[in-house]
């Protein structure tokens, strides 16, 4: 059984928000910009089809919220 709050951990951490991935902000930036490049490439792949699909369901979101 767990005695601590809800959302966090036994060591008393928010369990969301806090992101020890990264030992230094420059290897947190440089990881950042690596995966925008990937993300880049992923797009620059898309068929027109694809990105059709992915306006539609941002506006179904949206409409949603």
């Amino acid at each position: 059984m767990n005695d601590s709050k809800e959302g966090e951990t036994e060591d008393g951490y928010a369990e969301f928000g806090v992101d020890s991935r990264y030992r230094s902000e420059k290897e947190k930036r440089d990881d950042g910009k690596t995966l925008m490049v990937e993300r880049l490439e992923r797009m620059k792949n898309l068929t027109e089809e694809e990105i059709r699909k992915a306006r539609k369901m941002q506006l179904k979101l949206k409409e949603s919220l």
